[in-house]
């Protein structure tokens, strides 16, 4: 990060897209535990749209030691600017 003058990186949360209900055929999804669990260097997911048109993909933003305000204002930009965050339609709207 320090060569390439990087304030973070994205990557897919999940390997693969998660499997549907019943489906042993297809790659099971792995979440990413490579970067952030192993260094305790901070992160953050945020929605990226949908895989399967309808079952919800993540990137993981991850960021430098002490970086979680950095991580929290490029997620938060990102979500603004994209809105692909949607709550499920089954899921009824807190009061």
């Amino acid at each position: 990060m320090d060569k390439l003058k990087l304030d973070a990186f994205v990557y897919p949360t999940w390997s693969n897209a998660p499997r549907l209900i019943g489906d042993l055929n297809t790659p099971a999804g792995d979440n990413s535990q490579v970067f952030s669990p192993g260094t305790g260097f901070p992160a953050i997911t945020v929605p990226m749209g949908y895989t399967h048109g309808q079952l919800p993909a993540g990137m993981t933003i991850y960021g430098r030691a002490w970086s979680e305000p950095t991580l929290i204002r490029l997620a938060y930009a990102y979500e603004q600017a994209t809105h692909h965050r949607h709550p499920p339609a089954s899921t009824p709207p807190l009061r």
